[in-house]
């Protein structure tokens, strides 16, 4: 079973994961590399929460991939940008038939979650099965 030291600085947690070496048990490491002054404690790593998923960015092959696992057509986008206003609708559609790569935090793929009724949990999933 792994054991990390955790610690917490401004606020953020730190998990660091010590390699130990010239005889040097987890606590001396503890005690050489956590700031002067901060606790900290040993605990198994199996008893950390799981890290959120992580995003990476998609091509529109795999974007088409996760708007189908919602049942969104790219016919649907499309009235959806239709309906839009005139300023927001014509960069909108430059960016939907011309983008390479499509972040998650994209605001237009904020902007097409609302407009089709998705929530931010259900893109999550699809943009996760989309990067399989």
């Amino acid at each position: 079973m792994t054991q990390v030291i955790v610690y917490e600085i401004d606020g953020s947690q730190v998990v660091m994961t010590p390699i130990l070496v010239n005889g040097m048990t987890i606590e001396q490491v503890a005690e050489k590399d956590v700031p002067e002054g901060v606790v900290w404690q040993i605990v198994n790593a199996d008893a950390l929460p799981a890290l959120p998923p992580a995003f990476r960015a998609l091509d529109p092959s795999a974007l088409l991939m996760g708007l189908l696992h919602l049942n969104i057509t790219p016919d649907m986008v499309d009235e959806a940008i239709a309906s839009m206003p005139e300023a927001d609708r014509t960069f909108a559609k430059w960016r939907w038939d011309r983008s390479q790569t499509f972040m998650r935090d994209d605001w237009l793929i904020a902007e097409m979650a609302v407009a089709l009724g998705k929530t931010a949990e259900e893109v999550d999933a699809a943009w996760l099965y989309a990067q399989q």
